[in-house]
């Protein structure tokens, strides 16, 4: 196989576990996909199983392709990619956090969605102000300067 039929048969995989992880969550807890919305209901013991089975057996095949057809990259991927680029990650994250925020901060809610009136628009200055604070904080709490400030 061509390095590009590898990397995709690779990322197929990925995305196969990444939607099987979904499907557990959403029928064992009742987790929406979307991670918004009230959950819904667990799917009953024995429906389950039968949907885990053949899932399962999917993953199976794929992930031995892909040991066939493109170990290294597989491989490759098991290693921990170390702490550093978890901090990088956690980072990132939180850098989308404040993201989330500063959305919230009144003239640019206003700006998307029409004018507050004044005692909302102070709530959501003063929590979003708070919230913004606490990222940053928990931002700087990183180490090796992943935690850069924004």
């Amino acid at each position: 196989m061509r390095s590009h039929h590898k990397n995709h048969l690779f990322c197929s995989y990925l995305s196969l576990r990444n939607i099987a992880d979904q499907v557990t969550a959403a029928a064992t807890r009742g987790l929406s996909p979307s991670g918004t919305g009230p959950p819904g209901a667990p799917l009953p013991e024995d429906e389950w199983r039968k949907v885990q089975g053949p899932l399962n057996e999917a993953l199976d095949a794929l992930e031995a392709v892909v040991n066939e057809l493109a170990g290294n990259l597989a491989r490759d991927h098991e290693r921990s990619a170390g702490l550093s680029a978890t901090r990088a990650w956690v980072a990132v994250l939180l850098g989308q956090a404040l993201e989330v925020i500063e959305d919230l901060e009144p003239a640019r809610f206003s700006r998307k969605f029409g004018e507050l009136n004044a005692a909302a628009s102070r709530r959501l200055a003063t929590v979003a102000a708070q919230a913004k604070q606490l990222v940053r904080t928990a931002r700087a709490q990183l180490g090796e300067g992943a935690g850069a400030q924004r």
